[in-house]
């Protein structure tokens, strides 16, 4: 039998560069990535997988790497919510609960689906260093801010897509503005839905006019009833002011508004994160993503969805938002299932499009801060 050559990483997109921020990849060679992750429990896992490292000989290189593509995954509010242990032979995700937002998110759904796009990012990470990822969500029942365990599996080889989506993610960014006046091609869009669902998510595309028009005016609806709650505003502005990196949505001006002046149709009251700003509801690409259950274990798939999208994105050269607050009051949330004939309760919405110009890096959190000792 012909023996499988494996390629390992001899670099990372980052390599180079000081932590928080973001540089060019230095070396080619990739290796495997696991398309779809298990969700046994620890225990099976650990029977059922020889004990293999997760990082290689040179230790410091490849926890690095897992970190920084931590720290470049999207996260809603760009709250960053997530904390790793890295262990010879795992890698561990926690829910960062000192970074929670109790009246924007009261029951962490947000933080929990920021945290699956960083396991997106760990198990990427993982497979560029020569290992079919397994994943058990939720091990310890004790820890509910343990959301998942990466452990090693068999070494296989990546697909080109794969590969490209590691290659791009450190050029990965959010755009609260507006986009170039010109539609996202029905192929690119097909790609893109394809992306979330094989990360065992389903996507919508919002394409008629009386869909578009129901999302528009639910979106307006809840900006409106989220701006009506001091708590509320008060919330917004105090994450956006506060002085950690990491914290608060690119775009915003210390008092809270929008850097871009409010466009017709999608729009943010001031006071209010402007992830639909700029909005044209008559052009931009929109995606409803949700999972199979409204459970911790359906906000990781959602999240794991949203990195590999905005991948996607990426890599063709578009940028998206996340539209938040009609999933942020619960029975706006409900009335757009209804309206969209949702197979499920929507977790979020991707505005996606071209950018107008170049969009800035992020605020990110340090290693330092991410990583347990």
């Amino acid at each position: 039998m012909k023996e499988t050559t494996m390629r390992r990483v001899t670099g990372d997109p980052w390599a180079g560069t000081p932590t928080g921020t973001h540089g060019g990849r230095d070396g080619e060679e990739r290796v495997t990535f696991d398309e779809r992750h298990a969700t046994q429990t620890l225990a099976d896992a650990q029977r059922k997988q020889p004990a293999r490292g997760l990082v290689g000989r040179d230790h410091d290189q490849d926890r690095n790497m897992v970190a920084r593509a931590v720290m470049s995954a999207p996260s809603l509010h760009n709250a960053q919510p997530w904390l790793l242990r890295v262990r010879p032979d795992r890698v561990e995700l926690y829910r960062d609960t000192s970074r929670a937002l109790p009246l924007i998110d009261p029951h962490g759904r947000e933080a929990t689906i920021s945290c699956g796009a960083a396991l997106f990012g760990i198990r990427l990470a993982v497979a560029m260093q020569g290992h079919q990822a397994v994943v058990p969500l939720l091990p310890d029942p004790d820890t509910p801010s343990h959301l998942a365990t990466v452990l090693a599996g068999p070494p296989y080889e990546a697909s080109a897509e794969e590969e490209h989506l590691f290659e791009v993610m450190p050029r990965r960014r959010w755009h609260p503005g507006p986009f170039v006046p010109r539609e996202v091609p029905d192929h690119v869009t097909a790609e893109l839905e394809t992306a979330v669902r094989a990360e065992d998510a389903w996507v919508r595309d919002v394409r008629s006019t009386a869909q578009r028009e129901a999302l528009t005016g639910l979106t307006n609806r809840a900006a409106e009833v989220l701006a009506r709650g001091r708590a509320y505003r008060d919330e917004v502005a105090t994450w956006n002011r506060r002085v950690p990196v990491g914290r608060g949505v690119p775009g915003v001006r210390r008092d809270g508004a929008a850097e871009h002046p409010p466009a017709p149709g999608l729009w943010r009251t001031r006071l209010v994160r402007p992830d639909t700003v700029d909005g044209d509801p008559h052009r931009d690409l929109l995606l409803v993503v949700g999972a199979r259950s409204d459970d911790p274990r359906g906000w990781l798939a959602a999240g794991q969805a949203l990195h590999r999208l905005l991948l996607a994105a990426t890599a063709r050269g578009l940028v998206a938002s996340t539209l938040t607050q009609v999933v942020e009051v619960p029975r706006l949330r409900e009335a757009l299932a209804s309206a969209l004939r949702l197979p499920g309760a929507p977790q979020f919405v991707v505005r996606v499009g071209y950018p107008t110009s170049e969009v800035p890096s992020p605020p990110v959190r340090s290693a330092a801060d991410v990583v347990l000792g």
